[in-house]
């Protein structure tokens, strides 16, 4: 991997560490649903508006070859579904609703579980073996969870940041089923193109739910959208969703795993401290051990995972590296 790739990672990266905060933000103003809804609908018009750019331009017309990829098979068609349900609808619906209950920089640091999920979503769905050591460092991010939500070993505190906190956690389930649901896609079909497919059927099912949660034209009013509403659904739609997967989707797919262990690290770690420095959230010190505990069991299982003495240079998922990584939450 060049130095250039590197560098667009780490900045995808600290693009989408803002996010927690941003929406936090946005939350004041917003329900999670209409978050959801702008964040990714601004994403697909900015998508559209790129295939529009590229294909009007002749020096750039070949450049998006496929921007749209439609199934030709029932399978295919259950395979798009579930793409542009789970990473697009269901996380960010469970996401901005645990969000609201708890804190950006608890989201910040649960986030830094999707891989250990991933592995575990994989296990259930694609019958994928899973290791006594992925079970134990599964664990060991689970009882920093309990730490980090703030509720004793043993206790039956059920409070409104638990859940809050439960629902962030699974939601990434979501986001890890762009991997799980992808891996049979993306050997047979263009990244964009299903990238385009996959966050247009998300839209369309957050509309869908629209009228269950309030995500309607006259739900918004003006008073809503202030100048700095309207900069953080630019960073978090057009910015931090179409472009970053796009670059995430393309530059990444010939990247190494061990460099995916090292950027992944920038996201919790600076959005933890963007929700300290712009929030003024705090951590209590058994909190912060919990939080510490997440980040220990993802990087050693990142380190494992990217070892070829303990897992023959297989990803995730168990596919040969290098090979396209587990696309990011954010």
């Amino acid at each position: 991997m060049g130095p250039r790739t590197l560098i667009g990672l780490i900045i995808c990266n600290l693009i989408w560490s803002l996010h927690p905060a941003m929406a936090k933000s946005l939350l004041t103003d917003f329900s999670p649903a209409q978050v959801a809804w702008l964040r990714y609908g601004s994403a697909l018009l900015s998508y559209f508006a790129v295939v529009l750019a590229f294909r009007s331009f002749r020096p750039f017309s070949h450049a998006i070859i496929k921007p749209f990829w439609v199934p030709r098979t029932r399978h295919d068609w259950v395979l798009l579904f579930a793409m542009g349900f789970f990473p697009f609808c269901f996380s960010p619906l469970l996401q901005l609703t645990g969000l609201a209950a708890s804190r950006a920089v608890d989201n910040a640091l649960i986030v830094a579980m999707e891989p250990l999920v991933t592995v575990v979503l994989a296990w259930l769905v694609l019958r994928e073996a899973i290791s006594l050591f992925y079970a134990f460092t599964f664990g060991l991010a689970l009882f920093g969870f309990g730490l980090l939500t703030g509720v004793q070993p043993g206790s039956a505190e059920w409070n409104g940041h638990l859940i809050g906190n439960l629902l962030i956690l699974v939601s990434m389930g979501g986001e890890a089923a762009y991997s799980v649901f992808g891996r049979k896609l993306t050997a047979r079909h263009e990244p964009v193109a299903i990238f385009g497919s996959a966050i247009t059927a998300g839209v369309i099912f957050l509309t869908m739910a629209g009228p269950f949660f309030g995500i309607v034209a006259t739900g918004f009013t003006s008073d809503q959208f202030t100048l700095r509403n309207v900069l953080c659904l630019l960073w978090m739609g057009p910015l931090g969703t179409m472009a970053t997967y796009l670059y995430w989707m393309i530059a990444l797919s010939r990247a190494p795993v061990a460099a995916l262990a090292i950027t992944l690290f920038i996201q919790p770690l600076f959005g933890a401290l963007w929700g300290y420095a712009f929030l003024e959230e705090r951590l209590s010190l058994m909190q912060a051990a919990g939080g510490g505990l997440i980040l220990l069991a993802v990087l050693v299982s990142m380190w494992r995972r990217s070892n070829p003495k303990h897992v023959g240079c297989r990803d995730a998922l168990g596919q040969p590296c290098p090979g396209a990584p587990i696309p990011p939450n954010s």
